[in-house]
């Protein structure tokens, strides 16, 4: 074969476009890269920078042509080569230059997406950006920074598609910055040298734990746990935020195989959840917490473990009750569990003091709601101590009476679920409740916004929750007073 007459590389500026395909046109059949070597190349210099094109090839007999898959700047000069060869074992080289036509474009290119997308809180260590511009550009040596630097390995940047629109951006992402930015500069031009607009995009960064492999943290109660109340909830504690909807989706709650329904409530910025059932549970039971792997973050991540379970089990039927609150006067001491007592609480129930026991007389004033009457009045310069069953013993404290008046139990009903009325044999309770204020506390320990609604004889006092959580104490005037979990 001959080498075709490709005209000088002057008679040849400026008239190629930038994509172009470049042909070689031979007199004879011939066969690409005959003997092994390199079938064809182009390759591009321009500001004392030369590179190599990617290109597709075509071969038609005596023809062998190259597609540059991107289009080149203006002003770049191309070196196109073939090597080819004829079934007689002859070989050539064909190889001519051009130079790419002048661009009658004056719009300058545009930033189009990026991913992540911006005020994104990016996970530290090693971290990819994707940028992708309205037209081809160039990407200049500094065209893009990344700040603050972190000190570790660099700034990459290489091509995601062949059309020199699209590029991945590769940084090292300092973690706990407020701040983080990706700092896009003038340097970048489009193939007719226009003038990218300079553009910062701000992020911030996730702490070292936090960016890791988002994962459950902790379960309360722990596996294994016994005589688990049966009121109590679920405590679940994640390492990242959990979108809401994957939890109820992946989270299995069984009492003794039988699945629970239950409600979610989100206690810290979606990293701490409270998973509570329906209704209290049975005595005796075994509880199963099951987090599936399907569980995923805000941004779409799944834990990075299998199916986590644990197990644990209710307060036995035989177990020593739970007390959840004292009242103590001279004249009696009331007492609240947390689940109703089926019979007397195993020996030693009552008052000691030092090593005598005190006699008392039990009343039992509802399902959860028992009271020790002396048969003498308590003193309160002796320290008593209640037996609530095998192993259990608390200090019993005296409940403080405001001054001038003097401490009366009243009968009290659960009128709504954040309604309490309070009904006193005689008309004193006002006075109380003025002179020793009031306070609402309820069930999860915190103070309760209220109302407080008191009759004209002072006999009757209204509670209302303000805020829909359930009431479990009520200081008035001093008193404290348990209420009871169930209406009456």
């Amino acid at each position: 074969p001959t080498v075709p007459d490709a005209g000088s590389a002057e008679s040849k500026r400026g008239i190629l476009p930038s994509d172009s395909t470049i042909r070689f046109e031979f007199n004879l059949p011939v066969v690409p890269g005959f003997d092994g070597g390199a079938v064809g190349s182009i390759s591009a210099s321009r500001s004392n920078r030369q590179e190599r094109v990617a290109h597709e090839l075509e071969w038609r007999g005596t023809s062998l042509e190259l597609k540059p898959l991107r289009p080149l700047p203006a002003g770049s000069m191309l070196i196109a080569s073939a090597r080819v060869g004829v079934i007689t074992g002859v070989s050539v080289n064909a190889a001519t230059s051009f130079s790419t036509a002048a661009i009658p474009d004056s719009v300058p290119p545009e930033l189009e997406s990026i991913f992540p997308a911006p005020d994104t809180a990016l996970f530290a260590g090693t971290g990819k950006f994707i940028l992708r511009f309205s037209e081809p550009v160039e990407l200049p040596q500094g065209a893009i920074t990344f700040s603050p630097f972190s000190g570790r390995g660099g700034l990459s940047i290489q091509e995601g598609a062949a059309d020199g629109r699209t590029f991945i951006v590769t940084v090292e992402i300092p973690p706990s910055q407020p701040v983080v930015s990706l700092n896009l500069l003038d340097s970048i031009t489009d193939l007719a040298g226009n003038r990218f607009a300079a553009r910062t995009v701000t992020y911030s960064s996730l702490s070292t734990e936090e960016s890791g492999q988002p994962r459950l943290v902790s379960m309360t109660p722990s596996a294994g746990s016994t005589n688990v109340p049966l009121n109590a909830t679920v405590q679940l504690r994640f390492s990242h935020a959990i979108r809401e909807a994957s939890l109820q989706a992946g989270l299995q709650l069984t009492e003794n195989g039988a699945p629970r329904p239950f409600t979610l409530a989100n206690e810290s910025e979606g990293k701490v959840w409270r998973v509570t059932p329906l209704s209290p549970w049975a005595v005796d039971a075994q509880i199963q917490v099951a987090v599936l792997a399907t569980v995923y973050t805000e941004t779409g991540i799944t834990l990075n473990a299998s199916n986590t379970s644990q197990t644990f089990r209710t307060v036995a039927a035989n177990a020593s009750p739970t007390v959840t609150g004292v009242e103590a006067t001279a004249e009696f001491v009331d007492l609240r569990f947390l689940h109703p007592l089926d019979a007397p609480p195993e020996e030693p129930f009552g008052l000691r003091a030092g090593q005598m026991r005190v006699p008392v007389r039990i009343e039992i004033r509802g399902p959860a709601w028992w009271r020790l009457i002396p048969v003498s009045p308590l003193r309160r310069d002796v320290d008593y101590l209640l037996m609530a069953g095998p192993g259990v013993e608390l200090p019993l404290r005296f409940t403080p009476r405001a001054a001038g008046t003097r401490t009366q139990s009243p009968d009290v009903t659960r009128t709504a679920p954040d309604e309490y009325t309070l009904r006193y044999a005689t008309g004193l309770h006002r006075f109380a409740a003025a002179a020793g204020g009031h306070r609402v506390v309820g069930v999860d320990g915190t103070d309760l916004p209220h109302e407080l609604l008191v009759s004209d004889d002072g006999r009757t006092v209204v509670v209302r929750s303000l805020t829909g959580v359930q009431p479990s104490v009520l200081h008035l005037g001093g008193q404290a007073i348990i209420v009871p979990v169930r209406s009456k």
